[in-house]
């Protein structure tokens, strides 16, 4: 029996229209949200045996859940009431959202994220910061426990990880992440001198930079005593003076252990933007589930002060602390989940939205504000904003993609995103007409140009 609350109850009148997209903060403070299913589905209660007693599937099973495990978090808590609750012809898919989810919720500490493991396949994937040869500990409950055994990721695909060796096929575990598999490094070009008189000693960058390989990603250029990385065409600050991403000695740091740092930025950041720019699919209609639109808000007085909105010319370009504000709407007839990262010219991927573990689940015709400052201290050089989508599955929890920014949870050997998605687009039993598809695809992906321009600020 589905639960239901008439809208009069709540003093909802029958011919009321959705509020007017705002830029209010989101909700501060610490806090969990826990919900029993999506907005648009139904949640449901079921009679107790015979006694007469009927009681909501997610109360009751949540309630169990939480007797059961003392000591797990939040997250932990509503992955394992998701995986006992009756899934009936019609799905109930529990949610929650907050800055405490990964919180224990009796005691203090955190906890990290489990996941259903049976017939030695993970409830869990890329979608989730797993890739192909991270390690992963088996336990037998959703919190605490001792681990059983540690096994290597394969087969990665967007919800679900294969496990090496020999796992029982009738026992339920769950595995937590032990660690990521490291990154498909970087191919660098033979390091070039732009001026050979400039007096600089750059014997230690010399001996600290990988050996030159063939289809280099990135050229290595010595000057002004440090090292410049450009682009596969050699070309030193593309965009004007310091737009090529330099590598900075942080205290304490030596050239080679400031190199392995930066190449590892850079090695997930361009490997991500390859992946997630060939990850869309083309369909008939030529039209994206998600339309943005950018406003832009200049900087009068430091980081303190901005101008009314304008609409924003990719072509003006921006200063260290504009404000930039997304509008994202979903013009599609099926629900999204929508992230947005931010591409800086020195490689580094920043989370954007949502924040703090929020909901960014767009029904068809809702609308999302989204807004971002420029920091100041940032050279001049060409940057990006990426809005992600993935169409919903109602038989999944919700995807939150900023967990792809951070270079730990993103790692892939193989590069796991790149092999479900060619899997996807290559769906043999999917009708296609000269590369598009009748479906949709797994991931829209639009692309936004930020022209950083040097500011005073």
């Amino acid at each position: 029996m589905a639960r239901v609350i008439d809208p009069a109850l709540l003093g909802i009148p029958e011919d009321a229209i959705p509020a007017a997209v705002t830029e209010s903060q989101p909700l501060a403070g610490d806090f969990v949200f826990l919900y029993s299913s999506q907005s648009d589905q139904r949640s449901f209660e079921y009679p107790l045996g015979d006694t007469g007693i009927w009681h909501g599937e997610f109360t009751l099973r949540l309630s169990q859940v939480l007797r059961d495990a003392p000591e797990a978090s939040w997250a932990q808590v509503l992955a394992a009431t998701r995986e006992a609750m009756a899934q009936g012809p019609a799905r109930q898919m529990p949610e929650g959202e907050g800055p405490l989810l990964e919180a224990q919720v009796f005691g203090q500490g955190t906890g990290a994220a489990r996941w259903p493991v049976s017939g030695g396949v993970v409830e869990a994937g890329l979608l989730d910061g797993l890739g192909v040869g991270a390690e992963v500990a088996l336990y037998a409950d959703a919190a605490g426990g001792e681990a059983l055994s540690v096994h290597r990721l394969r087969d990665v695909t967007a919800r679900e990880a294969t496990l090496e060796g020999k796992v029982p096929p009738d026992v339920t575990y769950w595995a937590e992440l032990v660690s990521a598999a490291p990154p498909e490094p970087l191919v660098l070009a033979a390091p070039v001198r732009a001026d050979e008189g400039d007096g600089n000693d750059y014997a230690p960058w010399l001996a600290a930079l990988p050996a030159a390989g063939a289809g280099a990603d990135l050229v290595p250029i010595l000057t002004e005593g440090t090292v410049a990385l450009a682009g596969a065409d050699g070309v030193l600050d593309p965009a004007g003076p310091g737009s090529s991403p330099r590598i900075a000695l942080l205290e304490g740091e030596t050239p080679a252990e400031a190199v392995e740092r930066v190449l590892d930025q850079a090695a997930h950041g361009l490997r991500l933007r390859e992946t997630l720019a060939g990850a869309t699919g083309r369909n008939l209609t030529g039209k994206t589930p998600v339309s943005m639109t950018v406003e832009r808000r200049a900087a009068t007085d430091g980081c303190g002060k901005v101008t009314e909105a304008t609409s924003y010319d990719p072509a003006e370009g921006v200063q260290p602390c504009d404000q930039l504000w997304l509008t994202l709407t979903n013009t599609g007839g099926k629900a999204q989940d929508v992230s947005v990262l931010y591409f800086a010219a020195d490689f580094e991927v920043t989370p954007i939205w949502p924040a703090q573990n929020l909901a960014n689940r767009l029904a068809p015709g809702e609308s999302a504000r989204v807004g971002l400052q420029i920091e100041p201290g940032q050279v001049a050089g060409l940057e990006e904003i990426w809005v992600l989508a993935v169409p919903v599955d109602p038989d999944a929890p919700r995807v939150d993609l900023t967990r792809l920014a951070t270079v730990e949870t993103a790692r892939g050997a193989t590069d796991p995103m790149t092999s479900w998605l060619d899997a996807r687009l290559a769906d043999p039993d999917e009708e296609r007409t000269r590369d598009f598809s009748l479906k949709p695809a797994p991931l829209t992906m639009i692309r936004q140009i930020v022209r950083l321009k040097p500011g005073s600020v």
